[in-house]
C-alpha cells in the first residue's frame, strides 16, 4: 500500500496545531506552586556557595518542590536535597574543566532545549502580559475546591493492555485488586496507586473534568493521551466548608490556575495569528515520497515495545535508513512559506533531534502524524527565529537556565556512564533479597528492581570517591539561615509517586524544572529497600 495524498498540495494554515508553552502539572500528579516565606527579593539570597557559583533560595525552592521525594525521607530533607545540588553543581563543574566533548545525544538535547526555552521566552513577551483575571473569578474558583477528589489510577503504554483490563473490569474484577496486583508485580505497595485528595482545576484537562465528573467508587473509560493510557476510579470524596482565612490562605494559588487557564487560551490565539501570516503549503508529491519512504523504517523500529506507544527520538539509523531510501528526493521541496522553503532533507534533520511519536496503524493514520509532527516542528522553527530576532536568548536569565538544564544533562550522562561499567552479580542479589526482603515475595519477581538498587549504590560510592578530591579544591559554603527560612509545601515526603510539573505544548515528556538525580539518595534506599 501506498500513501496517496487527497490533491497535490497541502495547505497548513488553518490546520496548524496550536498548543501552547505553559507549563502544568501532567497526569494525577498533584499540584504545588511554590510557597515561600520570603520576599521576592530574599528569594534571589544564596543559601549556598560553591567557588564563584551561587544557589538561590528561588533555585533551591523550585528544584526541591518537584524533587526527587527519596531525598526529603530525613530528619533534615532540606540540608539533604541542598547537598544534592552541591554535588551536581561541582560533578558539573569539573566535567566542564576537563573540556570533554559533548555527546551527539547531549548535542541534540541541547539544541532542542535551547530552541524550546526560546519559544518559551517569546510566549511570555506575547501572552504573560494580556492575561487578567478578575477578583470574582478567584473566589469562584476557591468556592469550588471545596470538593476534592482522591483518585485511584491505572497506567499503561499499550492500548491493548488497557482495553485487556476494562474487559477485566466488566467482568467483575475489581479495581482494587487489578491495581494492587499491577504495583505487587514490581516491588510497590497498593498506596502507590492513588493520589492524594485532588482540587478542581488542579489537573490539565481532559483529567480534570473526568475526575470531578465521577461519582465515589465509578471507574471511568479508557483516556488515552500520547504519554499513555489511563483508567481512573473515584476513590473518595471530602468537602470542606472554607471560612476567610482559606480564601486568602488559596488567594495567590488560585489566581495562577487561573492566570495558566487564560494564558493557554491566549496562547492558541497567538499561534494561530503568528502562523497564518507564513503562508505555509506542504508540497502533496514530496509529502507522498516521504510518507512511503519512512513508514517501512518506523513501522520496524516499533518492535521494541516500550517505545510503541510512547514519543522517543529517531535514531541515526533510521534517519541513515530513510535517507537512502529517498536519496533522489532528498533535495525535493517538501515546503514553501513567505520568504523561503524546506527540503525533505531539512525536515530529516530537524527529526534527528525531537523525540516523536508516530500512528502505524496504516499508512493513512502514520501520514496524519507525520502532518502533525511537521506542522509542530515548523511552529517551533519560525517562533524561534522570531525569538532570536529579538535576542531573547542573550537574556542574562535564560543564559542561567540553559546552564541549569546543561548540568542536569551533563550529570546524568556522567551517572549513566559510571552504570554501564558496573556489573552486580546474581549471588549479590540473592543475598540482600534474604537480609531484607519478606520471603512471601518470590525473588524472581523483583529481581531487576534489586539489581538496579544495588547498582545504584555502587554508583554513588564512585562519586563520593570523586567528591571528596573535587571538594578539596573548591570552596562549599551553606547559609543555614536563608535555608532555614524556606517554608516548602512538601505533602509527599518519602512517598510515590513523585510530583512533577511537565510542560505543554510539547508531544513529549518534559520535566519544567531541573530537579537533581536520585541517585544521591541510593544509600538509604537499599538500606530501607523503600
Amino acid at each position: 500500500m501506498r500513501f496517496q495524498p487527497e490533491s497535490r498540495r497541502i495547505i497548513f494554515i488553518k490546520s496548524l496545531l496550536y498548543y501552547t508553552f505553559i507549563s502544568s502539572i501532567f497526569s494525577f500528579l498533584s499540584f504545588n506552586y511554590f510557597n515561600c516565606s520570603k520576599t521576592q527579593n530574599d528569594s534571589q539570597e544564596p543559601v549556598a556557595k560553591i567557588g564563584d557559583k551561587i544557589i538561590t533560595a528561588d533555585e533551591f525552592l523550585k528544584s526541591y518542590s518537584f524533587g526527587p521525594s527519596v531525598l526529603k525521607n530525613t530528619e533534615d530533607p532540606k540540608l539533604q536535597f541542598l547537598e544534592a545540588m552541591i554535588n551536581e553543581e561541582l560533578l558539573f563543574a569539573k566535567l566542564e574543566n576537563e573540556n570533554i566533548p559533548l555527546s551527539q545525544n547531549l548535542k541534540r538535547e541541547m539544541r532542542l532545549l535551547e530552541q524550546e526555552l526560546i519559544v518559551e521566552e517569546v510566549f511570555k513577551d506575547q501572552v504573560n502580559k494580556n492575561i487578567k483575571v478578575s477578583e470574582d473569578e478567584i473566589y469562584s474558583a476557591i468556592s469550588k475546591s471545596s470538593h476534592k477528589v482522591k483518585v485511584k489510577y491505572f497506567y499503561t503504554s499499550s492500548l491493548e493492555d488497557a482495553e485487556e483490563k476494562l474487559r477485566e473490569l466488566n467482568r467483575g474484577v475489581s479495581f482494587d485488586s487489578l491495581v494492587a496486583s499491577r504495583l505487587f508485580n514490581i516491588g510497590l505497595s497498593a498506596e502507590h496507586g492513588e493520589t492524594d485528595f485532588i482540587d478542581y482545576g488542579e489537573l490539565q484537562e481532559p483529567f480534570n473534568e473526568i475526575i470531578f465528573t465521577l461519582k465515589p467508587g465509578e471507574i471511568s473509560d479508557i483516556i488515552a493521551t500520547n504519554k499513555g493510557y489511563y483508567i481512573l476510579k473515584n476513590s473518595d470524596v471530602r468537602r470542606e466548608i472554607l471560612s476567610s482565612t482559606d480564601y486568602s490562605k488559596y488567594y495567590k494559588r488560585y489566581k495562577k490556575i487561573l492566570e495558566n487557564k487564560k494564558g493557554m487560551e491566549l496562547a492558541r490565539e497567538f499561534v494561530k495569528d503568528f502562523m497564518d501570516s507564513k503562508n505555509i503549503v506542504v508540497k502533496g508529491p514530496s509529502f507522498s515520497i516521504l510518507v512511503n519512504s519512512f513508514y517501512p523504517v518506523y513501522k520496524t523500529s516499533q518492535n521494541d515495545v516500550v517505545l510503541k506507544q510512547l514519543p522517543h527520538r529517531i535514531s541515526d539509523i533510521e534517519i541513515n535508513s530513510i535517507s537512502r531510501n529517498i536519496s533522489e528526493y532528498c533535495d525535493e521541496t517538501l515546503v514553501e512559506f513567505a520568504g523561503g522553503n524546506w527540503k525533505i532533507s531539512d525536515f530529516l534533520d530537524q527529526l534527528s533531534y525531537r523525540p516523536v511519536y508516530f500512528d502505524t496503524h496504516n499508512m493513512d493514520s502514520f501520514a496524519e502524524s507525520v502532518k502533525k509532527s511537521l506542522a509542530i516542528i515548523l511552529r517551533d522553527y519560525f517562533i524561534e527565529k522570531d525569538g532570536r530576532n529579538r535576542n531573547v536568548h542573550k537574556r542574562q536569565e535564560f543564559i542561567a537556565e540553559l546552564r541549569r538544564w546543561k548540568k542536569k544533562y551533563t550529570v546524568e550522562e556522567h551517572i549513566q556512564a559510571i552504570r554501564s561499567g558496573i556489573k552486580v552479580e546474581t549471588e549479590e542479589v540473592i543475598n540482600y533479597y534474604h537480609d531484607h526482603i519478606p520471603q512471601n515475595i518470590p525473588c524472581v519477581q523483583i529481581e531487576s528492581r534489586l539489581r538496579d538498587l544495588l547498582i545504584a549504590k555502587k554508583i554513588l560510592e564512585i562519586l563520593r570517591e570523586n567528591l571528596i578530591e573535587i571538594k578539596s579544591t573548591v570552596s562549599v559554603e551553606i547559609d543555614h539561615n536563608n535555608l532555614d527560612g524556606i517554608v516548602v509545601d512538601e505533602p509527599r515526603v518519602g512517598k510515590l509517586p513523585d510530583i512533577k510539573l511537565f510542560k505543554l505544548g510539547i508531544p513529549y515528556f518534559r520535566e519544567a524544572i531541573p530537579t537533581v538525580s536520585p541517585i544521591w539518595a541510593a544509600e538509604s534506599l537499599v538500606s530501607n529497600n523503600r
